[in-house]
């Protein structure tokens, strides 16, 4: 049986071997927003407040009939067999948060979902995650599918906020958040993601034209290159730090590397924000207060963190754009997919963070992640590159072939048998280099137009090329070092002396 399932931001086909189940429930997503942050500021209290929000669910949840389907690193998943189950649940739960300061935005949608074991799947668990992530903390917002079967309901009252299209999602969802002397209740305006489109009302007609044109320039200044960062954010340094991975699965280890590498990489061909490489850096391998310090110290002012974790067969990815001037979270980034399709996932990911930036041109610009396996390998190359050569270069060569488009092993590769000295193996890569020249990012091309002015013993546009890969990356030091050198021995210190 072939299973057509829908996830926030792609859209996969699962085949199971086993008779699926299906059912009617209503599916609820819960979180404690900002707390990698939290955690950044104190970390004992935000532990204390992710055992209290665990707590609070796991206590009351049979009361309201609930069905945990899985706690997710700050988050929740579960379901409710009716939506007035539902609302007592959650209420009761929003109100224990409110009081015990703990920042859970909750969502809720109803509809039928893919029994697997103890995992659900379907259109009806996407919507409800996206319902989730449009909502305020302190808040609990509901499609009309829940609510419909309560209008006439005392015990229970809703505030409508409109008509909301999400990404890659066809039908609208009426939105509705419930009312509650004790919880927040937010407006239209306060929607965390998405926007409203319309209300049903003649006023929303008038509202929805305005939209369009609001829109419509707002396209105009995407398309032109206006971020959502402020002016002082945009002009300071951006790190993208290694993910953490909640998953335990050893195998996974690398992914929080390559998300990181392959975000950096990506907002450096794009060239929106002043990318500093925290892998380069060394900061992935500091404790996270040393790390934050020598940051600020590099006139870091923005960190993007994250952390990926599986939810059955899912794999999740999170993450929170941070200001360390102000210590707040500016914008999340959430994204999940089956495990099996990482380049899918980290794809998704790519595009909710170059969408952030209004990147112009995001099809050209962006570039397209590995094969997780290759990247693997690839990473065994670099750390066996001065302990074992040999090793080295056979993991290097194994990188690439098993992604013909996965160029930086190539690049490693040549640095190597320059460094040992293998002039035809050096020869044998630089005429595959020369063959995938088109397919370059710009670092890239960058790149090979410094080792082609090396060979040519064409040291000053060397230079210049070196230069240039510096500035876009200032933790480049090779970069920087190479400029220098070449600089030096052509007698321009002047030249040398001005980089910075």
């Amino acid at each position: 049986m072939v299973v057509i399932c829908a996830f926030p931001h792609r859209i996969f086909t699962l085949t199971y071997k086993m008779t699926l189940e299906r059912s009617i429930k209503v599916v609820c997503f819960a979180d404690i927003v900002g707390y990698t942050t939290m955690m950044q500021a104190n970390e004992e209290q935000a532990m204390s407040s992710a055992l209290a929000f665990r707590s609070i669910i796991e206590t009351s949840a049979n009361e309201y009939h609930a069905k945990i389907i899985d706690f997710f690193g700050d988050g929740v998943l579960l379901t409710f067999p009716s939506p007035h189950d539902a609302l007592q649940g959650t209420l009761s739960w929003q109100i224990a948060f409110r009081q015990k300061n703990i920042p859970v935005r909750i969502g809720l949608h109803s509809g039928p979902v893919v029994n697997k074991g103890d995992q659900i799947f379907g259109d009806t668990v996407n919507l409800a995650s996206r319902v989730e992530s449009s909502a305020v903390p302190g808040s609990i917002l509901v499609s009309r599918e829940v609510v419909k079967d309560l209008f006439n309901s005392r015990e229970f009252s809703f505030r409508q906020l409109g008509t909301i299209r999400f990404k890659n999602v066809k039908e609208s969802v009426e939105l509705y958040a419930v009312e509650h002397s004790e919880i927040v209740v937010p407006a239209r305006r306060d929607l965390s993601e998405e926007k409203v489109v319309s209300s049903g009302s003649k006023f929303a007609l008038i509202a929805g034209l305005l939209l369009v044109v609001a829109l419509g320039v707002g396209w105009i200044l995407s398309r032109s290159g206006h971020s959502s960062l402020s002016s002082r954010q945009s002009s300071e340094r951006l790190a993208v730090i290694g993910f953490e991975n909640q998953t335990r699965d050893a195998d996974l280890d690398a992914l929080g590397l390559m998300i990181s590498d392959w975000t950096t990489q990506n907002l450096t061909q794009a060239g929106e924000q002043n990318i500093i490489s925290a892998e380069s850096m060394g900061w992935n391998d500091l404790p996270r207060t040393e790390m934050l310090q020598e940051a600020e110290e590099a006139g870091v002012g923005t960190l993007l963190v994250g952390r990926y974790y599986l939810q059955g067969a899912e794999l999740n990815v999170f993450a929170e754009l941070m200001d360390l001037t102000t210590n707040e979270n500016q914008r999340s980034f959430s994204v999940s997919g089956p495990k099996s399709n990482v380049q899918e996932i980290l794809s998704a990911f790519v595009d909710e963070v170059l969408g952030y930036w209004a990147v112009r041109d995001l099809e050209s610009l962006k570039l397209s992640p590995p094969k997780y396996q290759a990247y693997q390998r690839y990473l065994e190359g670099l750390e066996s590159r001065i302990s074992n050569p040999g090793q080295s270069m056979e993991l290097l060569k194994s990188a690439y072939e098993l992604d013909t488009t996965f160029y930086e092993p190539l690049f490693e590769l040549y640095n190597l048998y320059a460094k040992e000295n293998k002039v035809e193996d050096l020869n044998s890569v630089f005429e595959s280099l020369q063959d995938k020249v088109v397919h370059f990012s710009q670092a890239q091309e960058l790149t090979y137009q410094t080792l082609l002015a090396r060979r040519q013993r064409d040291f000053l546009n060397a230079a210049k090329y070196s230069e240039q890969l510096y500035s876009m990356d200032s933790s480049n030091y090779t970069a920087m070092n190479a400029a220098v050198n070449y600089y030096v021995s052509l007698n321009y210190v002047e030249h040398a002396l001005a980089i910075d």
